[in-house]
């Protein structure tokens, strides 16, 4: 994978989990060699943030993920990455769903 992908980390205030979240997928995908720019964000913003720039993916860490959000961009539940349980195979899942995207 040569593109830069954009992600985007939510949760319900923007602040600790997601953050976690992102240093934690910072440093897994640094070692996969995997160029991605992760914004953190409130959920309650996702939805303007999503029609301002389209992130190849999304990651909630806590809370419910929008209903009003196009289907076709992926989410996923970041929970691996905040318990480190199953964060290499949450990896795996999550570049399997961007090479899905193109």
């Amino acid at each position: 994978m040569t593109r830069k992908y954009l992600i985007y980390l939510a949760c319900g205030s923007g602040a600790a989990s997601a953050g976690l979240a992102k240093d934690r997928l910072s440093k897994l995908l640094y070692d996969r060699k995997i160029d991605a720019e992760l914004r953190v964000l409130r959920i309650a913003e996702l939805g303007g943030s999503v029609t301002a720039k389209r992130p190849d993916a999304i990651i909630v860490t806590a809370g419910q993920i929008p209903r009003t959000l196009p289907e076709d961009i992926p989410k996923l539940s970041g929970i691996p990455l905040m318990t480190g349980f199953g964060m290499d195979e949450f990896v795996d899942e999550l570049l399997r769903k961007l090479q899905e995207q193109g």
